[in-house]
């Protein structure tokens, strides 16, 4: 493959820019990004029904005492199970892991290291909470991990020459990412805060993710219709040429005026559904109510930039390895990690968050 064709893949956000295409023209106008707008929206529309489904099951185990409802945990655990082996299965392919016990083990390695847990207090929910973790969980456990897993890497790595250093080195960047991303999702969605009297509230509440991820999507979606109609000056052009100043200025603008929005009302109208709930509700009780709108509108400004950041990693990865996408799954997408980027890297930053929260 010539460099020349290398770098014109590119798949995530906005229609393919030729060198003899102006940035400057309004794509919109044009045939062909027409035609991939609509496909772009079509499965956009699924994937927001999916994600639904996805971040509900979090949201009924938090907020309903239904009978058997940790069923829905075992849901949200299970479905992000499914998701870090389609993700995983991606970046082996992307970067030579293509073997067959290339990726049973990692799957394995990686889906332990999921499920094993990194403190006592952002575990209390499903199966977490019949393992005592208070009296054997202690953090050096959750390090023993680390290495074991970059043995089994490096040992791949250097096995097999078809993989090599460079590219051994991103699978381990991305799948710790797609790991640690996963982890904060599944706790920010599913723990909860037992009290003294035995009541139990969302700790972090299933709204936070949605108010990330609509976030994430708002700016993403209008940074390729900015980019579209407005877009002249690249943004990052050895790693993602068609992304604009233009469109990332639009977008961003839109997911900061979204997320702070949608923050304020919740603290205001819906107190039992306020993104980062229990920390939120108790700065709240006690009277800082300037604290909270400060960290609403920080974490607003915040993500949107964290998304971009992760949308332009992940597009920097498939430069390296000379892809256009990490697979075809989506149309109008990709991949998963295509469609997932900006999202896993927002989780991966959420969960040192709530790590250190």
């Amino acid at each position: 493959m010539r460099k020349n064709d290398i770098d014109n893949y590119e798949i995530t956000d906005t229609q393919e820019i030729t060198d003899t295409q102006e940035v400057s023209i309004n794509r919109f106008k044009t045939k062909e990004g027409k035609s991939a707008f609509k496909v772009r929206l079509a499965s956009a529309i699924v994937l927001l029904i999916l994600l639904v489904g996805y971040v509900s099951s979090g949201a009924f185990y938090t907020y309903f005492n239904w009978p058997n409802i940790e069923i829905s945990s075992y849901f949200t655990i299970i479905a992000s199970s499914l998701l870090i082996c389609m993700c995983l299965f991606e970046i082996n392919r992307a970067t030579n892991f293509n073997k067959w016990y290339h990726h049973l083990v990692t799957f394995i390695v990686i889906l332990v290291f999921y499920l094993f847990p990194v403190k006592a207090n952002l575990y209390n929910f499903s199966f977490y909470m019949q393992l005592n973790l208070g009296q054997w969980l202690e953090l050096w456990q959750f390090f023993i991990f680390i290495p074991l897993i970059l043995l089994i890497y490096f040992l791949f790595g250097f096995l097999d020459k078809n993989i090599g250093p460079q590219k051994l080195g991103l699978n381990l960047l991305i799948s710790f990412m797609i790991v640690f991303a996963f982890k904060g999702f599944t706790i920010v969605c599913l723990n909860l805060v037992t009290f003294n009297n035995g009541t139990k509230m969302a700790d972090f509440s299933f709204n936070t993710i949605i108010w990330i991820w609509v976030m994430i999507i708002l700016s993403d979606s209008f940074a390729y219709i900015g980019g579209m109609a407005f877009g002249k000056t690249k943004l990052a052009p050895k790693i993602s040429p068609k992304k604009t100043w233009e469109g990332a200025a639009i977008g961003l603008s839109c997911g900061f005026l979204f997320g702070s929005i949608y923050a304020i009302i919740f603290l205001f109208v819906a107190e039992d559904f306020r993104p980062f709930n229990y920390d939120i509700t108790l700065m709240w009780d006690r009277g800082e109510t300037i604290l909270p709108i400060l960290m609403y509108l920080l974490l607003a400004v915040a993500f949107p930039v964290i998304g971009l950041f992760g949308d332009l990693i992940f597009s920097w990865v498939k430069r390296i390895v000379g892809i256009k996408d990490y697979s075809n799954l989506i149309p109008g997408h990709g991949g998963v990690l295509d469609r997932l980027d900006s999202i896993l890297f927002s989780w991966f930053i959420l969960f040192f968050i709530v790590i250190f929260l």
